[in-house]
């Protein structure tokens, strides 16, 4: 188990020197053999004598393998460990662990290296800390600076990765923007010029909508999550409009109904008081056509006016059309009707004189005798009612006249204007 002239877990410790074909392999190497040129033993962690062994953690001074690595060789060695050499210069090692510290080495290992300067590894978990170097691991670097990572949906700790996405948004920095503002913004120094003006060539309203950048799953379900409750306060407040609206609209609709039937009602009513106030016109156009307007209510109640009468309207409307006239039969009336007035005038004048002399007359002769006036008692009542006849006809012709005083000075203003 432990080495023997044979196979040993440790190697052969004691190995005569005639024994020139010899193989003695152990689990560390063999520690002390005679340097004979044909003996080839194999150890876990290498041999310490100067010959060509096979160790698990690699050769100390000697080219042998080791699972480890040597720990000190010449620079003509090359050695395979498991966990990497420690201090090789410019050698070759392949190890579990990789190398500590190599200048200008090239070794395989299961965790990678530790930290070697400009040297090339393989190792199975990759190396810590290493600038400027590169390393075949299974599990890759963890702290790395100037990597690329491709991702679905880009990657949360760097801006300015490559799988990254714009959209166009109407929101920057939480706040509304007005349209036509959008050209104010320029593309901000983290993230791409092109994804940016891409962005602004595919959006719907570049006038109103600013390119916003979405890193990752958390990005892209805040956006939604916004445009979410976005959409849930724009049915809000469209189920508020809709709601106003109609309740607008019944109000409307109900005053609307109320006033229409009163509308209705008033304009039955004045309708009514038309045909009323028509009627009313009516008749008192025929009755003031008929002269004194209580005289004709009495003889007549209806208002009708009558036959007489209606030819006296008719006269009457021809007279003034006469006066009113302007053509020169019109004009010929005119100056005939003047001269009628004239004619009444100076006859009425005549018709007082001669009534007060009469009057002076009949005093003369009451004084006179006495007799006289006994013998014509009947004469006097004769002469009396014959002067209240040319009385009551005084009357009427100076009622006549002022009426076609003020008609011809009606139409004269009328002329004149």
């Amino acid at each position: 188990m432990f080495g023997s002239t044979g196979t040993s877990l440790f190697g052969s410790n004691t190995a005569a020197n005639n024994n020139t074909n010899s193989n003695t392999v152990g689990i560390f190497g063999s520690s002390s053999q005679p340097a004979t040129t044909s003996n080839n033993s194999t150890s876990l962690f290498g041999n310490s004598s100067a010959k060509p062994t096979t160790s698990l953690f690699g050769n100390t001074a000697q080219p042998s393998t080791s699972l480890f690595g040597n720990t000190a060789q010449p620079a003509t060695t090359t050695t395979n460990s498991l966990f990497g050499n420690t201090a090789q210069p410019a050698t070759t090692t392949n190890s579990l662990f990789g190398n500590t510290t190599q200048p200008a080495t090239t070794t395989n290992s299961l965790f990678g290296n530790t930290a070697q300067p400009a040297t090339t590894t393989n190792s199975l978990f990759g190396n810590n800390a290493r600038p400027a170097t590169t390393t075949t691991s299974l599990f890759g670097n963890t702290s790395q600076p100037a990597t690329t990572t491709n991702s679905l949906f880009g990657n949360t700790s760097q801006p300015a990765a490559t799988s990254t996405g714009l959209f166009g948004n109407n929101q920057q920095t939480n706040s509304m923007q007005e349209p036509g503002t959008a050209s104010n913004y320029q593309c901000p120094p983290n993230e791409n010029p092109e994804l940016w003006q891409q962005a602004q060539r595919d959006s719907p309203d570049p006038n109103a909508m600013v390119p916003a950048l979405v890193v990752g799953y958390e990005g892209l379900n805040s956006r939604i999550s916004c445009q979410t409750d976005q959409l849930l306060a724009y049915e809000t407040l469209i189920n508020n409009l809709d709601e106003k609206i109609s309740a607008l609209s019944k109000k409307i609709s109900s005053a609307t109904l109320i006033k229409l039937d009163s509308v209705s009602r008033k304009q039955q009513e004045v309708e009514q008081r038309l045909l009323r106030l028509m009627k009313n016109l009516e008749l008192l156009r025929r009755a003031s056509h008929s002269g004194n307007f209580n005289y004709s209510t009495s003889i007549n109640p209806s208002g009708v006016i009558s036959t007489e009468e209606e030819m006296f309207r008719v006269r009457m409307e021809q007279l003034q059309m006469g006066l009113v006239g302007n053509d020169k039969s019109s004009t010929h009336q005119h100056t005939s009707l003047k001269q009628g007035l004239v004619e009444l005038q100076n006859k009425l004048v005549a018709l007082k004189a001669h009534h007060s002399r009469f009057l002076l007359i009949n005093q003369e002769n009451s004084t006179t005798s006495d007799i006289q006036q006994q013998n014509t008692p009947n004469q006097l009542s004769n002469i009396v009612e014959v002067l209240e006849m040319h009385k009551s006809g005084l009357v009427y012709l100076s009622d006549s006249v002022a009426k076609l005083n003020g008609l011809s000075e009606t139409i004269m203003l009328k002329i004149q204007k």
